[in-house]
């Protein structure tokens, strides 16, 4: 994954050299993607998920506690979670189906919503909105990336009402299924 601008700039005032991790990041990208060639391993990892969660943040000790407390909030079990790379992630957009049941894709961060609508797509524009894929069975919502929720608390009341989203979207679906 590419460091944001914000992440390059942090970097850059500790005097870590940035250069390195972009190439770091696109090894590692280029790995990921050749392991979800098989759809149907990820079709089996998504299975007895309702809700899917892919971001584009680096898991760090403060953003995974983040993580944590925000999926608690919300009250899901951990064998209904289902994170997603965003290698995953480019898999599942060329899918026509996820599987029998609905889904909750949670994308969180401007990698995430440019990986699934495109490059022009940003968090800002599609947040505040569910985004139904009929095809697929998806209803996918979009909130702020962990590392743009540390960086910028005031957008965590913004994450809390897309939770709440989520979470209505879950329950709905737990009832019924």
């Amino acid at each position: 994954m590419m460091p944001s601008s914000t992440q390059v700039s942090l970097l850059r005032a500790m005097g870590i050299p940035v250069w390195k991790l972009r190439g770091i990041a696109k090894e590692k990208s280029e790995v990921e993607l050749s392991k979800i060639t098989d759809t149907t391993a990820l079709l089996a990892k998504i299975s007895n998920s309702i809700f899917l969660v892919s971001h584009d943040s680096q898991i760090s000790k403060q953003t995974n506690y983040l993580f944590q407390a925000m999926l608690s909030t919300i009250g899901l079990s951990a064998e209904k979670v289902c994170l997603i790379s965003l290698a995953e992630l480019d898999v599942l957009t060329r899918l026509k189906e996820t599987g029998g049941k609905q889904k909750v894709l949670l994308l969180m961060g401007d990698g995430a919503v440019k990986q699934f609508f495109g490059d022009e797509a940003n968090v800002v524009t599609y947040r505040n909105n569910t985004h139904n894929i009929e095809k697929s069975k998806l209803t996918t919502i979009v909130s702020f990336g962990l590392d743009d929720l540390m960086l910028n608390p005031q957008n965590k009341t913004l994450a809390w009402q897309d939770l709440h989203t989520v979470k209505m979207y879950t329950n709905n679906m737990c009832e019924k299924g």
